[in-house]
């Protein structure tokens, strides 16, 4: 183990990969480290900025609570007057957030479930939202890439059941995660 060397692969499908090379040593627990860092912010980057901004507003207030009250008492007060009403919105939309009810406000709503009948064969068209979309052989990360979709692309959606959807495009038969689509 004394000449190999790790390194952390950032892939387009939001994963992070760590790999092997031949040469070098030490630092694996580091890059394991800020491979989950790299992950973590890549996942919650909105949310972490959306924490700053709350943060700052939050230091300007005081900031500006302590500049012009003169009064002891009147600085407590409003101090503790902003500390609730943040605590009451982190409350309040932090719930909605994590349910997802303010994620992809822009995107269309989950379609129906696609049911075969003669007057409605087993298939439907959706749109690619992503600028590039891997179409993977199986329904997950996991399966390899077997090819891949453009923004604005239309594909036909064979199954919709689940976060994984079957889309044909052509020549190109895989699956796509739905998030990535829209009706």
């Amino acid at each position: 183990m004394g000449d190999e060397d790790w390194y952390v692969e950032s892939r387009g499908d939001d994963r992070i990969v760590l790999r092997k090379r031949a040469s070098g040593g030490g630092g694996v627990l580091a890059l394991v480290i800020l491979g989950a860092i790299v992950q973590f912010i890549t996942e919650n980057w909105v949310y972490i900025v959306i924490v700053l901004g709350v943060a700052i507003v939050c230091v300007i207030v005081c900031f500006v609570i302590y500049a012009h009250a003169y009064n002891p008492g009147l600085k407590i007060f409003f101090a503790i007057l902003v500390s609730l009403a943040l605590i009451a919105g982190v409350i309040y939309f932090g719930p909605k957030i994590a349910e997802g009810s303010y994620a992809n406000r822009n995107s269309s709503p989950p379609p129906p479930q696609i049911s075969e009948s003669p007057e409605n064969p087993a298939y439907s068209y959706a749109y690619i939202m992503a600028d590039g979309l891997n179409v993977r052989s199986g329904p997950s990360a996991g399966y390899s890439v077997v090819g891949r979709l453009y923004k604005n692309e239309r594909v036909r959606v064979m199954d919709n059941s689940g976060l994984w959807w079957k889309v044909k495009s052509g020549d190109l038969e895989g699956y796509v995660n739905s998030k990535y689509l829209r009706y």
